[in-house]
């Protein structure tokens, strides 16, 4: 009897000390997986908080960055709410209450942020739930397009100022683009001519062919217009059809791929060209 017992306890004592083993072996993989996650986090470019309770209970080096504060202290403990712009707040605590509801991640969208300096700058955010301590916070990761923006701002300007024409249409030949040249050259505002077919534009046999140009480009590859400078018939609001230098290029703009067109009116052009030639031919007459 106290053999079999001295085995018991030699058993219980070796299945003891290997779930100890086994839980230690968890432990520290936990440990070197916290460790990874934290580093990576820490070395993300985007900002990074942790939101618990309604307040930040961490933020990344980068967050510290966007935000312009000096250290930690500054951000834990606060509202992110009360660090976004008060138009997008709203919009944002929704967000909010809906990863903490349905456990699923919010897709990204752009909004305000305000800097601890009292100016704001435009981010991108994505947020997912996450699980913290004993309970769930939400992980929202920011990306800074302030520059961005500013360089698309600035690229808007040009687009707005230039004396060419330019639109750009996409893959359905639908313009989504029309500056103020394009207005001033074709006779239709924005308003109407967004979203229509760009063949509104073209004289014939252009007009009729454009379509199918495109469905050929898309499916070979093969172009005719994109790269090059071509002088074609376009067609005013009123009908009236006029020589242009057309240069098309194509853009890829996220999964959408758009055309865009720099257009210049060489009306005046082609009719001084022709009153040159004219003057040539009369010349000529005279001098016989």
């Amino acid at each position: 009897r106290g053999a079999r017992l001295a085995l018991r306890v030699e058993e219980g004592t070796r299945d003891l000390t290997l779930e100890l083993e086994r839980r230690q072996l968890v432990e520290n993989e936990l440990r070197a997986a916290e460790g990874r996650y934290q580093t990576l986090v820490e070395l993300n470019p985007d900002a990074v908080l942790v939101i618990a309770g309604g307040a930040i209970v961490y933020a990344n080096k980068a967050a510290l960055r966007l935000f312009g504060a000096p250290s930690l202290k500054e951000l834990l403990g606060r509202s992110p709410f009360d660090l976004i712009h008060a138009d997008d707040r709203t919009e944002a605590e929704r967000r909010h209450h809906m990863a903490l509801t349905t456990g699923a991640t919010n897709e990204a969208i752009v909004q305000r942020q305000l800097r601890l300096d009292g100016s704001f700058i435009f981010v991108e955010t994505v947020s997912a739930p996450l699980a913290w301590e004993s309970g769930v916070a939400v992980q929202v990761i920011m990306r800074d397009l302030t520059e961005q923006r500013r360089a698309e701002r600035s690229l808007h300007g040009l687009i707005e100022t230039t004396q060419d024409a330019v639109g750009s249409i996409d893959r359905q030949a639908n313009i989504v683009m029309f500056n103020a040249a394009a207005e001033r050259i074709f006779g239709y505002n924005k308003a109407e001519i967004v979203g229509k077919k760009v063949n509104l534009l073209m004289a014939e046999p252009y007009a009729s062919e454009h379509d199918g140009y495109i469905e050929h480009y898309e499916r070979t590859g093969e172009a005719r217009a994109i790269g090059r400078i071509r002088t074609v018939s376009a067609r005013r609001k009123n009908g009236q059809t006029f020589p242009i230098e057309l240069s098309v290029t194509q853009l890829a703009s996220g999964e959408a791929v758009n055309y865009a067109a720099f257009i210049r009116d060489i009306s005046e052009k082609v009719k001084l060209q022709r009153q040159a030639v004219e003057n040539e031919r009369l010349a000529t007459i005279g001098t016989m």
